[in-house]
């Protein structure tokens, strides 16, 4: 095994990483199935492509599942021959089925222990980003957005980094974050705060895991 410059902390935290990935997509690939209601009419396997090796129809689908279905089929078989290349020297050609599929996820892990730490890390996101855009189409989570501005102003800079347009929210939690890389809070952690509404003044405000209150628009 190549475990070129992977402490072995690092490297059970990133095969930890990259097993759960691995786990969650298998999950979320049958929900993404399950929103394609066209698949009971043209029950197309290898991840919608005809037996002629061409795709289904995308128009009566919800294409944004489709078209990551689509992705994480060929993506993650395309990753399976890339690391045996690089752990052995040979290259494993797998069929387009649904199970061959699985199989290759599933192998991932095992994959990886033969990386070293900066190859296993590119993995891991490949794995994670596509989680993580399955969830956003399957309405699991929501993208982050600006703050709210009040007319004519502009908008609030982190209160710790000075950054302008740096802080985003998630509306449904109210949890906002400073999306400038290394920006910490007084306490030295991750800048994050929530939105909140005053219980008589009715103003929203920001609080700060530190403590720290910053009021919209100030």
């Amino acid at each position: 095994m190549y475990h070129t410059g992977m402490p072995p902390s690092a490297s059970a935290s990133l095969y930890q990483r990259i097993g759960d990935a691995v786990g969650v997509i298998l999950i979320l690939i049958q929900r993404l199935e399950d929103e394609i209601p066209e698949k009971a009419v043209h029950p197309y396997g290898s991840g919608g492509l005809t037996p002629r090796g061409g795709h289904g129809p995308l128009a009566a689908w919800n294409s944004q599942a489709a078209m990551l279905i689509l992705e994480i089929h060929q993506g993650c078989r395309e990753l399976e021959q890339d690391l045996k290349y690089q752990v052995s020297g040979h290259i494993r050609t797998r069929g387009g089925s649904d199970g061959n599929t699985t199989k290759a996820l599933e192998g991932l892990p095992g994959l990886v222990a033969g990386l070293d730490y900066a190859g296993a890390q590119i993995v891991a996101k490949r794995l994670e980003s596509w989680a993580f855009r399955a969830r956003m189409i399957l309405g699991d989570c929501e993208p982050a957005s600006r703050l709210p501005r009040l007319p004519g102003k502009g908008e609030l800079p982190c209160p710790y980094c000075g950054t302008v347009g740096s802080l985003r929210m998630r509306s449904s939690t109210g949890v906002v974050t400073c999306i400038r890389p290394g920006c910490r809070d007084g306490e030295g952690n991750r800048t994050m705060g929530r939105m909140e509404v005053g219980a008589y003044s009715g103003e929203m405000s920001l609080v700060w895991a530190d403590g720290t209150t910053g009021f919209v628009n100030d």
